[in-house]
């Protein structure tokens, strides 16, 4: 359990994203996921429900039966990112909009959710991880306001044929804004840096 200073949603608590890292098959009866809570009531839980073992990941909130999509993604012994969208409404007691991303391809932009829905109106001043026993990881919490918060990109190489035998290499420039270049005259190396 994560006490957080303040308290976030509700009314015009506009967007918050949240992604982690699972991995384990869910036997019946157990789960696993991110708890949002108000003190020690759930306002809404990410992942999956203990009464909704085998099932595809989804969500639960308050007072709320769970949302498993039926073409969704089934816990196994691969690792799977979970990225969640939660629109809070204008209104207080307004529903607060779901929208799930079963591993997405990471990118700059949030490609289309794999699933969306709605849970009953809630504010949160804690995270909680739940887990049973047979989830052996659950990794990488990350909670921000936009895509790009919780999904990292990472820096892919780009290579384009030029004129007769050369090629261009570019990448992005990295968060600590240097890069390393290193040559060769044989693939085997030895490699050196080539300032």
């Amino acid at each position: 359990l994560f006490p957080i200073s303040g308290n976030y949603g509700g009314a015009g608590g506009g967007t918050v994203w949240i992604s982690f890292l699972v991995r384990g098959p869910i036997s019946s009866g157990n789960g696993a996921g991110v708890q949002m809570l108000s003190g020690s009531t759930v306002g809404v839980l990410l992942g999956l429900s203990g009464y909704q073992g085998g099932a595809t990941w989804g969500w639960s909130g308050q007072g709320q039966g769970p949302v498993t999509p039926p073409d969704g993604l089934v816990p196994s012994t691969n690792v799977d990112l979970l990225v969640y969208r939660l629109d809070f409404p204008d209104t207080a007691g307004d529903l607060v909009n779901v929208a799930l991303y079963t591993d997405p391809v990471v990118g700059p932009t949030a490609p289309a959710p794999s699933a969306s829905g709605a849970v009953h109106y809630f504010t949160f001043d804690s995270i909680a991880i739940t887990t049973s026993a047979d989830i052996n990881d659950f990794d990488e919490i990350r909670v921000g306001g936009t895509w790009a918060d919780v999904v990292p990109l990472v820096p892919s190489l780009s290579v384009v044929k030029l004129s007769g035998n050369q090629v261009q290499l570019s990448w992005p420039t990295p968060p600590s804004g240097t890069s390393t270049i290193l040559t060769s005259s044989s693939v085997p190396g030895p490699w050196s840096n080539s300032g």
